[in-house]
């Protein structure tokens, strides 16, 4: 074991992630991800069972994931992204590797750089980075909140000028007071 996980002081002086039984009193033996965040070896067996396999603590990845990765890379490349997305670049942290990227968005999965782990998060762009000048351009994150914002602005005016043609309607109405 030694040198195979990370140390954490006092970590057996929590409560299990999953149940929140005292690990300290527990008598249930315990699993030590290579994150150090210590669980009961039962619930991290039934975690597994469900499908998720990272750490309820931290998010990092717990089980050998290589072979999910290859399965997700060959989907990726089979589906190609529309126009608006093909260079739309997004920030992204790897949960596995804590190392910060900047990659081409696809819609399937975002793959860190540093260590192929899809076990990933969006995040912000540096301040300044020359892409987060040109994205700020529009006015949403996304080609499609781009289009969101303004059908939004289509659907209100819209609405403004029938309210308006209700108000001229009601003002020439025979049985409208003066």
């Amino acid at each position: 074991m030694k040198g195979k996980h990370k140390c954490i002081e006092q970590a057996t002086r929590a409560n299990c992630p999953i149940c929140m039984e005292d690990l300290h009193s527990s008598r249930i033996a315990c699993h030590i991800p290579d994150c150090g965040h210590y669980l009961h070896k039962d619930c991290y067996g039934d975690m597994l069972k469900t499908g998720n396999y990272t750490c309820p603590v931290c998010n990092q990845s717990m089980v050998d994931m290589a072979n999910v990765w290859e399965k997700m890379d060959e989907e990726i490349a089979s589906t190609p992204m529309p126009d608006e997305y093909k260079n739309y670049y997004v920030y992204i942290l790897c949960r596995d590797c804590h190392k910060e990227s900047e990659l081409v968005f696809h819609v399937i999965g975002l793959k860190c750089k540093e260590c192929g782990s899809y076990n990933t998060c969006r995040s912000e762009a540096p301040a300044k980075c020359p892409r987060n000048q040109e994205n700020q351009s529009g006015s949403g994150d996304s080609p499609a909140e781009d289009m969101d914002h303004q059908s939004a602005d289509s659907q209100a005016s819209t609405s403004q000028e029938s309210s308006s043609q209700e108000s001229s309607h009601r003002s020439t109405s025979p049985n409208s007071a003066p």
